[in-house]
């Protein structure tokens, strides 16, 4: 894999990683008042949210990049890359949505990225 490559993926799933920030800065900007249990009436609401529209955006971009590294690499080796995005959720929902960092959660995510570094190297 060259390392143009393995940029335009890391990209990607970077820019969906950013676009899962993006979808819950924009459903939590919604007003209480505004957002019912009737799906029907508040996915319109949340469509219309600049995060939400930007998540969509970033979400489009990656998907550019990720059809342009298919298009270079083999499917097998590109795939595993996508758990870089638990790890990038995981982290930004840390850092600015005070989830949870558990031990469980970590051991997933490095047990995520030795496999990702196995595949890489194939």
């Amino acid at each position: 894999m060259t390392l143009i490559s393995l940029g335009t993926i890391v990209t990607s799933v970077m820019l969906s990683a950013i676009g899962q920030v993006c979808f819950k800065l924009g459903l939590n900007s919604l007003n209480r008042s505004d957002a019912s249990s009737d799906p029907l009436q508040t996915i319109p609401l949340a469509l219309l949210t600049p995060g939400v529209i930007v998540g969509l955006g970033c979400y489009g971009v990656g998907t550019l990049l990720w059809l342009s590294a298919l298009s270079r690499i083999e499917l097998s080796q590109a795939y595993p890359f996508v758990g870089l995005g638990f790890a990038f959720t995981t982290f930004f929902g840390w850092w600015l949505f005070s989830d949870q960092l558990t031990i469980q959660r970590i051991a997933g995510i490095v047990v995520i990225l030795i496999g990702i570094m196995l595949v890489a190297r194939t």
